[in-house]
């Protein structure tokens, strides 16, 4: 009870202010001209609340959001990962109180990573206040912290140590609830939201399968007993990891399935590099802000961002994990960290040829920042200083409490290095205190240590304080990552968004010239569409129809982003085809005065294509030259003539008719909605109907209530081939790959059940059963 009510005091320690009613969330992002508590926490703004927000307003209307109209002219929503539409706390959203929801799932799953990291270490027989340490160091490390405000990177992690604990559980007897616990911690950690974190988390579960299973049938005495719990570990791990699959399927084959159309096919190799950690951040073990820190606003990191040199793990974790591999270093828990230790440390560095060898892996061939590996060295030595903890508190040896005084002495000289060898950009006047600071800390922690070994009627005082050390010092490097604010409206309320939204038609596109003068993702919160956008998963077709306007491949394959453009991008008829209406920003390039001024100028460009319209002609090009057919049409020729695939475009397709080609009479368009949209058409001869919204798979159609193939037009657009005459269109988005993931998930989920149910019934059974009577019948 006194370790788990520490864990308590820490978490309240760490997140207090949401008693008072702040929240857990960079408000400070919605008045650009502030100067920001914290600059690295964007992704919360501007991803995540939009998406989080848009979630929770269509699960209020009782509908699942499959698509997003708003962005990049449209675009999967509950296919990709990062929107976290099947992440059961994400459904809390529904209530529409997107800044208490977030603050909410922050801080429990801060407290979730507490509890579970602390359960495995227990379930591995560590002492209570062994486990406290290693819980503290793991939940509050600077990995998790820095990355907490980005929830779907630390709802990824925070189920590792419950997988952990159920394959160590399966392996030793207790295969149901094992098998469950494993296989329920691997799919939310998919379900979460952030795939290369899932890999990780996946790939340490799969390498503590080994490690385990290994030492548990090397302890059997012969080798049939030994062959035997191979074939039931071996069992074990493809259950937990097939359960963990089809559990997760309803996110994992519609991801499969987006993966394909997506910029970020894969990495290269020159990008894994400058993405990596330079090895001088090392030095951020001992003093984290060595370079600086964007809370300080004096940050110097060596072209890696602040938020991806979260290389800290607490002072004191350091020579307890050294203890560790000097006292167990044959331990499976030991061995299994140090692996994944050194595994995280070549990873995150690009040591040698690791790099290369990582990133041409399937999967991690489409993650970009290595640095991210970080995560294993802050588990590796947060568990090894747990191991070697419980070493200190069993044994409290002389040779033990030496081990950890050579190492904290170095650690002091290291830091007094530090100190007198500063990069030139940060003064003495601020890296000096912090150096002065990890010199008590070291000394505190080195005093209750011999305090532990000599006083041993109070050990547990003297852990206790130690515990205390190593949170304080976790708490004041840690605690103000993540500022705390009184809750304000998050979306600004803009004149200029106004007359946006007050532009006339079904779906008027912006688009942003000079800056994000509407930020990123907002046409989510706004009820506005837009052709720019924020989302690792872009579609890749969009962005080549997109750069031919203006280049936008760059920008979309390593930073995520389509938009903002220059003003000259509007001259292109593409824009026209994409029906961007409006133009927020300026520039000589645009036409005409501007038709509202306010923050910005508002710019309306009346050539823009209407939402859906009508193509006389219909041009096949093969699929390797239609960029370039594109590149040069006219705007009055990508009126009139639809270009498509000659597979794609069957029977009723006009041909092209050189000279009496001509844009169709104007179309209606009854509804407009996510994943519906329905259009009439006049009275007409053959022609091709073209929403100008963005292809995907899983979109169907319907003319006059009849299915009709969908053909991709204009090399990213959706459109459909109209015989003569009036008609009433529908396009429907019905993605078979949600589908097959959700019967797959289904499925799982009845024998995830079966097996707690059915040796239950069998028990039943037997006990109904009449016993038979013995001896001779009765006279």
């Amino acid at each position: 009870m006194i370790a788990l009510s520490f864990l308590a005091v820490a978490w309240v320690v760490f997140v207090y202010p949401i008693f008072y009613g702040q929240v857990r969330f960079p408000v400070d992002f919605a008045t650009p001209t502030a100067r920001l508590a914290n600059p690295e926490l964007g992704d919360a703004f501007f991803a995540e609340y939009p998406w989080h927000t848009y979630l929770g307003e269509r699960l209020s209307e009782g509908e699942v959001p499959l698509w997003d109209p708003h962005r990049l002219a449209g675009t999967p929503f509950a296919s990709s990962s990062v929107t976290a539409v099947w992440y059961p706390p994400n459904w809390l959203y529904a209530t529409g109180h997107t800044l208490a929801v977030f603050t909410v799932i922050s801080v429990l799953s801060l407290l979730g990573a507490l509890l579970l990291s602390y359960w495995f270490l227990r379930v591995m027989r560590l002492h209570p206040y062994a486990a406290s340490l290693g819980a503290v160091g793991f939940a509050f490390s600077a990995f998790v912290l820095k990355w907490s405000a980005h929830d779907s990177i630390i709802g990824s992690v925070m189920w590792l140590p419950l997988a952990l604990g159920g394959v160590q559980l399966a392996f030793h007897g207790r295969l149901r609830r094992g098998t469950t616990l494993a296989a329920l911690a691997l799919a939310l950690s998919v379900l979460a939201g952030h795939a290369q974190m899932t890999m990780y988390v996946w790939a340490a579960t799969g390498a503590w399968a080994v490690v385990a299973l290994t030492a548990t049938a090397l302890a059997k005495g012969d080798a049939g007993a030994r062959r035997r719990t191979v074939i039931r570990g071996v069992t074990a791990t493809v259950a937990i990891f097939g359960l963990g699959a089809g559990l997760a399927a309803v996110q994992l084959v519609p991801l499969a399935q987006l993966s394909e159309f997506i910029t970020r096919q894969e990495v290269s190799y020159l990008e894994v590099q400058v993405g990596s950690l330079p090895a001088a951040h090392l030095a951020t073990l001992v003093l984290p802000d060595y370079f600086g820190s964007a809370l300080d606003h004096n940050y110097n990191g060596l072209a890696i961002n602040y938020i991806e040199t979260a290389l800290y793990a607490g002072l004191l974790t350091i020579p307890l994990a050294a203890l560790a591999l000097f006292r167990r270093w044959s331990s499976p828990l030991v061995l299994f960290l140090l692996v994944v230790g050194v595994v995280g440390f070549a990873t995150a560095l690009n040591v040698g040829s690791v790099g290369r060898i990582v990133y041409s892996l399937p999967l991690l061939s489409q993650t970009r920042f290595p640095t991210r590996s970080i995560f294993y060295i802050d588990l590796a030595l947060t568990g090894l200083a747990a191991v070697g903890l419980d070493s200190l508190i069993r044994h409290r040896s002389g040779a033990d409490v030496a081990v950890v005084a050579t190492v904290t002495l170095g650690l002091a000289a290291a830091t007094v290095w530090l100190s007198a060898r500063r990069p030139p950009e940060i003064p003495g006047s601020y890296l000096v205190p912090r150096g002065l600071r990890a010199l008590a800390i070291l000394a505190a922690g080195l005093v209750v240590v011999v305090l532990a070994w000599r006083l041993r009627r109070t050990v547990t005082l003297a852990v206790i304080g130690l515990l205390v050390v190593v949170t304080a010092d976790l708490w004041l490097h840690g605690h103000r990552w993540h500022p705390f604010h009184a809750a304000r409206p998050v979306v600004p309320v803009w004149s200029d968004v106004g007359h946006l939204q007050s532009v006339p038609g079904p779906r008027p596109r912006f688009a942003n010239t000079g800056t994000y003068w509407v930020f990123p993702n907002f046409a989510l919160n706004y009820g506005l569409f837009s052709i720019e956008g924020y989302d690792p998963y872009i579609l890749s077709r969009f962005v080549d129809l997109v750069s031919l306007a203006e280049d936008q491949q760059k920008k979309a394959r390593l930073l995520n982003f389509v938009g903002y453009f220059q003003p000259q991008a509007f001259r292109s008829p593409i824009m026209d085809l994409l029906g961007v209406r409006s133009v927020v920003g300026g520039g000589d390039a645009l036409p005409g005065p501007p038709a509202f001024v306010g923050r910005a100028a508002v710019f309306e460009r009346p050539s823009a294509f209407p939402a859906a319209f009508l193509a006389t002609c219909a041009e096949p090009v093969r699929e390797s030259q239609t960029l370039a057919r594109l590149r040069e049409m006219s705007a009055g020729e990508l009126r009139s003539t639809a270009v498509v695939s000659p597979s794609a475009s069957p029977g009723a397709v006009p041909p092209p008719s050189p000279g009496s080609c001509r844009p169709g009479p104007e179309v209606t368009i009854e509804r407009y909605a996510p994943e519906r949209v329905v259009v009439t058409t006049p009275a007409a001869g053959p022609t091709v109907l073209v929403l100008t919204d963005a292809w995907f798979p899983g979109w169907h159609v319907r003319v006059d209530g009849r299915a009709r193939p969908l053909l991709r037009v204009d090399h990213a657009l959706r459109g459909v081939a109209l015989p003569e005459g009036s008609h009433r269109v529908e396009f429907f988005y019905r993605p078979g790959a949600v589908v097959v993931g959700a019967g797959v998930t289904a499925l799982s989920a009845i024998v995830l059940v079966g097996i707690w149910l059915v040796p239950e019934l069998r028990r039943q059974l037997r006990a109904r059963r009449p016993t038979p009577l013995s001896g001779p019948p009765p006279r």
